[in-house]
């Protein structure tokens, strides 16, 4: 992780995953050389689609789609996969703008 992640920020919407992360680098000896800071996906997301000026109404369907196509059922894969939908829809409209 050190070697792909080192002087990168992490966000992440759970304050216990920087809990287990340092336990685990613990247990194997090694200090991690990034930093995961706590932010909600979702107001990230919502950010960056305003930064390529994108509408609320292409956001909305964006949000839309990926609760149809991949809903958020509280658990980390599924939710992971409703934020990369949204993440991908946002980015690819902006490509089409």
């Amino acid at each position: 992780m050190n070697a792909v992640l080192g002087g990168r920020e992490l966000f992440s919407d759970a304050l216990q995953d920087a809990v287990w992360l340092r336990l685990l680098f613990g247990a194997a000896g090694f200090e991690p050389d990034f930093s995961i800071r706590r932010n909600d996906a979702r107001i990230l997301i919502s950010q960056a689609a305003a930064d390529r000026g994108l509408d609320e109404t292409t956001y909305a369907r964006a949000e839309a789609s990926a609760a149809e196509l991949e809903p958020r059922l509280h658990r980390a894969e599924a939710d992971a996969r409703h934020l990369a939908f949204v993440w991908n829809i946002i980015a690819r409209a902006t490509l089409a703008t």
